[in-house]
Formats: structure tokens, C-alpha cells, sequence
């Protein structure tokens, strides 16, 4: 059976410093074509020169590219790293100049979406200096003009950023369909699933029996990615709950040895360096033991929730009932991601507090200002890796609204 699709094009631009988002990027549309070719009539094309510009001679190399660029993409995708690229006779890089074009573009075509990311991570030694301030000043620069960009971290970052921002595109791309015998209706790309929580509090998914034969495959893969999602959040709490715990034990050792501090100098006044060594050194061990066990909890943690959260988004790629089975105690709770996101964000204050605690004491010796200082390193580590967490949570949540549409088992 034949069916009609729409075609989107996405113009990459980057330079050669962040190969592997580009190629990230090819994945990820390719990994959607399958499914928003099928179930929503639309599909992404991507465009970068290196595999699909025309060679050619022209004033320069830009001018080559510049004419293979189709003139009617609708999505910019620009990347940058450490690199600005290579200067041409119009701009101070080539990726400086397609972008350039966009905008202007922009203002006859309102309906042109313009992506920005920028990494931020450790940077090399031998960093081009010059090249990483053109592009901290483009970063500024168009800051300040209002565009909103994105930061990332790593290529996983990068890549589950790109796909939340995709499908938010595909969701407006097929409410907008003007051609109604293109524009399939609700029911032909719905995929059912029911969800039911055993006896633990563990929630499964299932291909819904009510689901056509054609879609059983399709709604299995989804409920799968969904259960791998849950599985791997509830993972990343057990490791949040087990790290705070160990925030917790370390507060009530602070507090204690403060007070016994206090207590010390009460009763010998001026001359109890000695006993408060013995105090604060003791205090520095038990910072380090913290500190290890934290980085291996903090490690697996973050882990988890990448992992969750990345099987999450897979099962948002397109439109999902969920048969809520009240009977096994699932509630519409158990599918609230703002509750997640704040839950992150109440973790994250707590640590704020604690991180403030971990200030310097009246009495330091060697060896408990390398633990607490190393020790603040970890915890200021964990607060923005909980922090990603929780940005990635509200746009997961953003999606889960719109593309989630809960139901009850017995409800008529």
C-alpha cells in the first residue's frame, strides 16, 4: 500500500572538531525516519557538505558549498567545540557564514528553525587559543541577539539533546500538516500499551491486546524501551539515595567533631592543639572514605539515569496510549516527570547546602584540607551532573505531555 510522506531538510554545519556529533546526528535521524516515515508521514533529511556538496571552482570553497546547500532546508543545525573552522572571504568561518544566511533566511520564512549547540567540557592543553575565542565571542554574540542554544557535555549529551529537540520538530511538522490526505489521522499512529506494577512496585509494559497485528511488533518495542527506561531510573534513585545517605552520615560527623572541638577548647583553653589534631585527622579519613565510596555511587548513578532517560525518549518517538490497569495500583503519579524533575531539584539544594558546609574549619591540618577539598570537588561534580539530569527530566516530561495519552483499563 502506497502512502504520501513530507520531507524535512536539516542543514549540519560544524567543523571537523566535533566529528562524532555529526555523525550522531545522521544516527539519530535515521533511527527516527523508521519510525516518523511510517507512522507520521514525514521524514528527515540531513544535509552537510562533507558527504553532498558538488565539487566545483568558484572565488572560494565557501561559494562551492554554498551553492550545493538546498535553498529550502527548514531546520539549522549548527555545532561548535573548540574550533571556529576556516575563515572566508564573508565570515570568520564557514559555519559563521551558514549561519549568517539562516537567520536572514529567517526573516522571510518564520517557519525555519534555527538549533544551536555548543560543548562544554575540559578543553586540551594544546588548544588553539585564537580559534576557542571566536568562538566563545560568537557564543556571546548571538546570545545576545536571541538565540537560545544549547550546552552539552559530551557526545551522549549531545545525542540525547538532538533527539528530544527532533521530536519536538516532528510533533509540530505533523500538527501543522494543511493536506489532510497526508496528515494521517490519530488512531492509524496511536501504539498501545498497557502498563501494569507488580507486587515490588515495579512497573511493566506490555503490547496492548487491543493493538492491530500489524502494530504488535511496533507497541512491543516501545514497551520494552520503556521498561529498560524504568528499570535503569529506578537504578539511578537507589544510587541517589545511598549518595545522600552518605551526605547525611557525613553532616552528623561535621557537626559532631565541631562540637567536640568545642568542648576541647572549654576545658583546656588555649593548649589543645594536640587532642584537636588527633580530632581533625580523624575527620580527614573519614572525608576520604566518603569521598571514594561517593565517586563510585556518583559514577554509576549518572550512568543510569543517561541510560534511562535516553530508553525514555526512544519510547516518545511517537504517540503512545497508555492502558493504566488500576487494579495492579498504577496511578497517573507514576507517570509525572515534573515530579522527577523536582525531586532532582530538591536533591540538588540539599547538596547546595552541604557543599556549603564543607567550608573551612577553625583548625585544619594537612591531611583534612586535601580530603575536604577533594571532597567538595566531588559533590560540586555530582550537583551538575544532577543538574543535566534534571534539565533532560523537564524536556522528557515537556514530550511525555504530548505524546502520552493515559487511559484507564476500565474506564468505558
Amino acid at each position: 500500500m502506497t502512502h504520501s510522506e513530507r520531507v524535512y531538510t536539516i542543514l549540519l554545519s560544524c567543523p571537523g572538531d566535533v566529528e562524532d556529533e555529526r555523525k550522531r546526528v545522521f544516527e539519530v535521524v535515521e533511527e527516527y525516519n523508521d519510525v516518523w516515515a511510517r507512522f507520521l508521514g514525514l521524514r528527515f533529511n540531513v544535509w552537510h557538505w562533507k558527504p553532498l556538496a558538488t565539487p566545483g571552482l568558484d572565488e572560494d570553497t565557501q561559494k562551492v558549498i554554498t551553492k550545493s546547500i538546498p535553498r529550502d532546508y527548514d531546520v539549522f543545525l549548527g555545532i561548535l567545540n573548540a574550533r571556529f573552522g576556516t575563515p572566508t572571504p564573508r565570515a570568520e568561518s564557514g559555519t559563521e557564514e551558514e549561519f549568517s544566511d539562516a537567520v536572514k533566511r529567517r526573516t522571510s520564512n518564520s517557519e525555519l528553525s534555527i538549533l544551536f549547540y555548543f560543548k562544554q567540557s575540559e578543553l586540551p592543553r594544546d588548544v588553539d587559543t585564537v580559534q576557542l575565542n571566536r568562538v566563545r565571542d560568537f557564543k556571546n554574540r548571538i546570545g545576545k541577539e536571541g538565540l537560545f542554544y544549547c550546552e552539552y557535555l559530551n557526545t551522549n549529551d549531545f545525542e540525547k539533546y538532538v533527539r528530544i529537540h527532533l521530536c519536538q520538530q516532528a510533533q509540530s511538522y505533523w500538527s501543522t500538516f494543511g493536506d489532510e490526505s497526508i496528515k494521517k489521522t490519530l488512531d492509524e499512529v496511536l501504539v498501545t500499551v498497557t502498563c501494569r506494577k507488580d507486587d515490588n512496585g515495579e512497573l511493566s509494559f506490555h503490547a496492548d491486546e487491543s493493538t492491530s497485528m500489524e502494530k504488535v511488533e511496533e507497541a512491543s518495542e516501545y514497551a520494552n524501551n520503556m521498561i529498560l527506561g524504568a528499570e535503569y531510573v529506578t537504578l539511578g534513585t537507589a544510587h541517589v539515595n545511598r549518595i545522600t545517605d552518605l551526605f547525611l552520615e557525613q553532616s552528623a560527623s561535621l557537626v559532631a567533631s565541631t562540637e567536640e572541638m568545642s568542648q576541647l577548647k572549654k576545658k583546656f583553653g588555649n593548649n589543645f592543639e594536640r587532642p584537636l589534631r588527633a580530632i581533625v585527622n580523624r575527620l580527614a579519613s573519614s572525608l576520604a572514605r566518603t569521598t571514594k565510596q561517593m565517586k563510585s555511587e556518583l559514577d554509576e548513578c549518572v550512568d543510569a539515569y543517561e541510560k534511562g532517560v535516553g530508553y525514555m525518549m526512544k519510547s516518545l518517538a511517537v504517540p503512545i496510549v497508555i492502558m493504566v490497569d488500576k487494579e495492579s495500583g498504577v496511578t497517573r503519579n507514576d507517570f509525572n516527570f515534573h515530579s522527577a524533575a523536582k525531586s532532582s531539584s530538591a536533591t540538588i539544594e540539599s547538596l547546595e547546602r552541604f557543599f556549603g558546609d564543607l567550608g573551612p574549619v577553625a583548625f585544619e591540618t594537612p591531611a583534612f584540607r586535601r580530603a575536604r577539598v577533594e571532597l567538595r570537588e566531588q559533590v560540586q561534580k555530582y550537583i551538575v551532573s544532577l543538574q543535566r539530569i534534571r534539565d533532560l527530566w523537564r524536556q522528557v516530561a515537556v514530550l511525555a505531555d504530548s505524546n502520552w495519552i493515559l487511559k484507564n483499563r476500565n474506564a468505558a
